[in-house]
């Protein structure tokens, strides 16, 4: 299970075993908030906005955890976010990605017309 938590004074990512037992450890070592999996590789946006991906080796039976170097993939421009909504996806062979970079400053509002046939007449 990856995670973010704030327990240490700023928003880190940590893995654990789920279900238990284990001990979790962590994964990033300069911020980041929303991990996803994509088979072992674990991705997170970083403090300043980078999406990075980490490969985490697990060795079956056992609590053994390889966690790789953190690599920055490309700039996502999404921040470190704070809102529970994920702001990226990541495509199921981990080539693509899709990333939410629209604010809620830069959205205009939506006006919907009911019944427009009739104010055509």
């Amino acid at each position: 299970m990856a995670y973010q938590s704030d327990e240490s004074g700023r928003f880190e990512i940590y893995i654990r075993p789920f279900p238990g037992p284990g001990e979790q450890q962590r994964v990033s070592s300069d911020g980041g908030t929303h991990p996803l999996w994509n088979g072992n590789n674990l991705f997170y946006i970083s403090t300043d906005g980078f999406l990075i991906s980490v490969r985490v080796e697990f060795t079956r039976g056992s609590d053994v955890v390889k966690i790789g170097a953190a690599r920055k993939l490309f700039f996502a421009g999404v921040g470190s976010l704070r809102e529970l909504s994920m702001p990226y996806a990541v495509s199921s062979d981990g080539k693509r990605f899709l990333i939410d970079t629209v604010s809620t400053e830069d959205v205009s509002p939506i006006t919907v017309v009911l019944n427009w046939k009739s104010l055509v007449r």
